[in-house]
């Protein structure tokens, strides 16, 4: 069915991710979903990042580019959720790598099912060697729920254990996301962990996607995962607002 709005509106805030964004953008560019926006949140960059982010712009009339100052990733994805006409979100990081059909795979999920939250499995790569590494604790299986779709309702006590709290392996059907308020923290690490787990026990109808969509770089220098030991205060804070979302 045709609509006028975009049906997956892709949210990527951007950081100095210059040596990455050409291959990012390719593989979001090229999914066989073709209907969708584009929203890249630049957020404060000092290298090149802005001038390719224009580029991209002025060459696909899908991508949006949002400059805002430097106020970190969770800001810049709720920038992006404001900004969003799509039916769906998806939130992308500026330096992962996509199956191209990743989102009209996880997109015909949820409209077959009527789904507010689609999840797929993912993996790592190493980003010096290129070694590939199975992330089998980003959905745990052997915990899922026999039927779906599921909520929270029929899985009480693992819904938190189910998957990892990073956004960019699920797809949110817009229009949950903003009824229910729903936006990031603004935290230097884990600034996305309070909107999934939240989004999950909210969700009346959660399904999986049980193929590897996503892939994850991992061992960057300048990674936020490897500065994570060092912000353990940023998991507390999430933790701390999450139960009180929860009680």
């Amino acid at each position: 069915m045709e609509t006028e709005h975009p049906l997956v509106s892709v949210i990527v805030p951007v950081y100095n991710a210059g040596r990455y964004l050409g291959e990012t953008m390719g593989c979001i560019l090229g999914q066989s979903l073709q209907n969708i926006e584009v929203i890249c949140v630049d957020d404060g960059s000092t290298d090149d990042s802005p001038g390719l982010l224009k580029q991209f712009e002025a060459a696909d009339s899908r991508v949006r580019v949002v400059s805002r100052e430097n106020a970190g990733a969770g800001a810049a994805r709720n920038a992006g959720i404001a900004a969003a006409k799509g039916l769906y979100l998806s939130f992308l990081d500026a330096d992962d790598r996509f199956e191209p059909d990743m989102l009209e795979t996880a997109y015909r999920r949820c409209v077959q099912a009527g789904a507010d939250i689609a999840v797929f499995r993912c993996d790592l790569f190493d980003d010096e060697s290129g070694e590939v590494s199975p992330c089998p604790w980003a959905m745990r299986t052997d915990l899922l729920p026999q039927t779906e779709p599921f909520s929270w309702r029929d899985t009480p006590e693992d819904i938190f254990r189910l998957f990892n709290g990073w956004a960019w392996d699920k797809l949110f059907r817009a229009g949950f996301v903003k009824e229910n308020g729903l936006l990031f923290q603004n935290l230097k690490t884990t600034n996305d962990m309070f909107f999934v787990m939240t989004a999950l026990i909210k969700a009346d109808r959660i399904v999986t996607v049980n193929k590897v969509l996503a892939h994850q770089r991992r061992n960057r220098a300048s990674s936020i995962s490897n500065s994570r030991a060092a912000s353990w205060g940023c998991f507390y804070e999430a933790l701390s607002v999450l139960q009180g979302e929860i009680r």
